[in-house]
């Protein structure tokens, strides 16, 4: 009814014209709903193209990343295997390093101890030889040598052992050196012009013989489990 009132209102009356304009109307409408239709089809399949395309521009993006990261993780692993195999060898040197430390000190552990359970031994097993003064002698000289070589190495090669058991190789040591110092106090006194009593004499080399077999004997004892610990030899439970 509108359409016929505004044909009406601009002159238009007669029924075929009124048709006429109504089916025009109707036609141009249909023409511009489908010229629309057609925009909007040709419309989204170019935003389907561009979002086609733009996909297809991520997902060459993505690959490139992809692969760049791949590349970094590539070379990361490959230096924290460089890195892995650097810290192999160099523990592998200290290792051995320290192998060759725990020996050598125990070499010289073991030749001191000897060395003044010699000294010891020459009052009570060669009393009756007559050079026991030079046997005694160049028994004490042997004792200086292998104390002070084992003192040396010892501090020049500490770093590798634990407090514990520097503590207990300290101590190992002060024992030794007061044992022979206590063992050749007779004969101090004596170069001086004193003199231990026999019996006070004695008592006091007795002592250090039983300093040497317990308190020495119970350190190296301590010492040999600790060695054998860091050498692998027996298992730390």
């Amino acid at each position: 009814m509108e359409y016929i009132e505004i044909l009406k209102a601009i002159g238009i009356t007669a029924a075929s014209q009124i048709i006429f304009f109504i089916v025009l109307a109707f036609i141009g409408r249909q023409v511009i709903e489908y010229l629309f239709a057609e925009r909007m089809e040709f419309k989204k399949l170019e935003l389907t193209q561009q979002l086609e395309t733009f996909k297809q521009n991520l997902e060459k993006e993505n690959l490139g990343l992809k692969s760049e990261i791949d590349k970094s993780i590539e070379a990361y692993k490959h230096q924290l295997e460089v890195t892995r195999l650097e810290y192999q060898i160099q523990f592998a040197e200290l290792q051995q390093k320290r192998l060759t430390v725990i020996e050598t000190l125990y070499k010289l552990l073991v030749k001191s101890n000897r060395a003044l359970k010699n000294l010891t031994t020459v009052i009570f097993g060669e009393a009756g030889l007559t050079n026991v003064e030079e046997i005694r002698k160049e028994r004490l000289k042997v004792l200086d040598q292998t104390y002070f070589e084992l003192m040396d190495y010892f501090t020049l090669n500490k770093i590798y052992f634990t407090k514990e058991t520097c503590d207990m190789i300290e101590k190992l040591m002060a024992i030794h050196w007061d044992s022979a110092w206590d063992y050749t106090e007779p004969e101090r006194l004596k170069a001086m012009g004193a003199a231990l009593p026999p019996r006070e004499a004695l008592e006091k080399i007795r002592q250090v013989e039983k300093t040497i077999k317990v308190e020495i004997g119970n350190l190296l004892d301590l010492l040999e489990k600790d060695f054998r610990k860091m050498l692998g030899v027996i298992s730390e439970v």
